[in-house]
């Protein structure tokens, strides 16, 4: 187990890396905000979310991330403003991220708009070579000479385009972070971590199949450099405006997949909501844990009548 943690803390650090240095999310449809500045304020109003994530449970030094974030319009609904902050571990990494976003809306007809979005971040990430489990091959590396990886503070800018059709039609293009920022020492001499910059495209809708009955499906394309393609497809059906059911599969790991996904959402009340999603491993390290799981909370800031009239499912 101790030889599958380092290998993991590899894959996570190392600048050839071919997999996904940010963090996965089910809930994607729901957590736009996080990876596309373009989407803050385009709900028409303010709305307030939380998301847990425990990917692979049982895995000793497995991802778990915690995010917030909040959006809002202003100015009518032409300016969107969001904040969001992400806590994301794994095996002795620690990863932390607060963004500021910032959205203005383009009117293209009287029915779609599309929004153009810019964010700034800041990123603390760092290792802790303290703990029990972590065995020191040479007490000459200088990684860890005092304890501690060095802690490391970096900024980024981010931009994204958000169409939106009737408030029942979707579509994104987006970076969360430009630029490639060095996490380790800059040595000439030595390979060292690089944060790279992803991309993402995103599309989806809410369909009336009847009065009360909806299909929602929701794709999520997710690209860096030096590694393959990313897609999350997922297909959910709305019960009575209340309730939501859903599957998903996610791309990835090896032939088979990285996983398949059931979800569940209830709207609690107008204003609040809730989901549970759980993630069946398919990948080779399907063995060595019992899946992954997600909580979602959100909570918007709206009235009933303003719910009857404009309902939103993503």
């Amino acid at each position: 187990m101790k030889y599958i943690l380092t290998l993991l803390v590899c894959i996570s650090v190392a600048f050839c890396l071919q997999a996904q240095q940010e963090t996965q999310s089910t809930f994607f449809m729901y957590n736009q905000a996080l990876y596309n500045p373009g989407s803050v304020g385009s709900k028409g109003y303010a709305s307030v979310n939380a998301f847990y994530r425990h990917q692979w449970v049982g895995f000793d030094g497995a991802p778990v991330s915690q995010t917030a974030t909040f959006d809002a319009p202003l100015v009518g609904d032409r300016v969107g403003i969001g904040f969001s902050v992400r806590r994301f571990s794994i095996g002795i990494n620690t990863d932390w991220r607060a963004a500021m976003a910032y959205s203005y809306k383009m009117q293209l007809t009287p029915d779609a708009a599309l929004r153009f979005g810019i964010q700034g971040s800041v990123h603390y990430t760092g290792m802790n070579f303290n703990g029990s489990g972590v065995i020191v091959d040479k007490n000459n590396d200088q990684s860890f000479m005092n304890g501690d990886f060095t802690q490391k503070y970096t900024g980024n800018v981010g931009a994204g385009l958000y169409f939106n059709y009737k408030n029942v039609l979707w579509a994104g293009l987006s970076t969360p972070a430009f630029y490639p920022v060095t996490l380790g020492t800059n040595n000439n001499t030595i390979e060292t971590a690089v944060e790279t910059p992803h991309y993402y495209a995103s599309f989806g809708g809410l369909l009336d199949v009847s009065e009360n009955v909806q299909i929602k499906p929701s794709f999520l394309v997710k690209y860096l450099t030096n590694a393959p393609v990313d897609v999350d497809i997922n297909f959910s059906v709305v019960l009575n405006r209340t309730l939501m059911l859903g599957a998903a599969y996610r791309l990835g790991g090896d032939n088979s997949g990285e996983s398949i996904d059931a979800l569940v959402g209830y709207q609690i009340m107008h204003n609040l909501m809730m989901g549970l999603a759980y993630d069946l491993t398919l990948s080779g390290l399907k063995d060595h844990n019992s899946g992954s799981v997600e909580v979602m909370v959100r909570y918007d800031v709206k009235s009933e009548k303003a719910d009857l009239e404009n309902p939103r499912f993503f």
